[in-house]
């Protein structure tokens, strides 16, 4: 093999190995990716309320996993965010909408990371 043709080999096993760990990986690995992250917090929560016009988001988050009560947290979002739907890219648009799971990497609740589960998800 000639190293050109190596390198793109390698390349593309790279890339195939990424996106097949990200699709088959739950909510304890999401949490490790998140907390190697620069961010102060992480929330997982719900999304209540999506306004792209704004660049912002409501996440219903429980306080303590034996809370009975939530309480809403409204998050920013910038060009930086990234976005992951069902462990793949994606965008603002695609991944927030109302009543999905999500997990927020944020400082200063500005979103740094959303990873959203749909509906569809077996995660």
């Amino acid at each position: 093999m000639n190293r050109t043709t190596l390198i793109m080999a390698s390349t593309l096993f790279i890339a195939s190995s990424g996106a097949l760990l990200a699709a088959t990986t739950g909510q304890a690995a999401l949490d490790r990716q998140h907390a190697s992250l620069e961010a102060t917090d992480i929330a997982h929560g719900v999304i209540e309320k999506v306004a792209p016009e704004a660049m912002e988001f409501t996440l219903r988050v429980d306080e303590e996993p034996e809370a009975m009560s939530a309480k809403s947290m409204v998050l920013k979002v910038n060009d930086k965010t990234v976005y992951t739907l069902d462990g793949r890219a994606s965008t603002m648009k695609d991944a927030l909408k109302v009543d999905r799971q999500a997990t927020v990497s944020h400082e200063d609740k500005v979103a740094i990371r959303v990873d959203v589960r749909s509906d569809k998800s077996p995660n």
